[in-house]
């Protein structure tokens, strides 16, 4: 399920629990599960990691705290994914 959810991140189908949720139909419960073994394991960060300061400064930043959290592919998690690629191509 890591792998399929790595993959969704990438192809952005899923940058979302909710949606990653979705695409793997589990529940959101289980979609949070794994976007945090996949942080806890470094292929994953919050998309805009130093926004709390930025946000300080945001007229609209009551708004944007409302929005679901996105995530995005770290550098372990791009070379992950590529070798996921690679081994896919290679073996068919």
């Amino acid at each position: 399920m890591l792998h399929d959810a790595l993959r969704l991140i990438a192809s952005g189908e899923a940058g979302s629990s909710q949606q990653l949720a979705q695409k793997l139909r589990v529940e959101p419960g289980r979609a949070r599960q794994v976007l945090e073994d996949l942080v806890r394991l470094g292929y994953l960060r919050p998309a805009g990691g130093d926004c709390p300061a930025a946000c300080a400064q945001c007229p609209a930043a009551s708004a944007c705290l409302s929005l679901p959290r996105m995530w995005l592919l770290t550098e372990k998690g791009q070379r992950a994914v590529a070798n996921m690629d690679y081994r896919a191509h290679d073996s068919g």
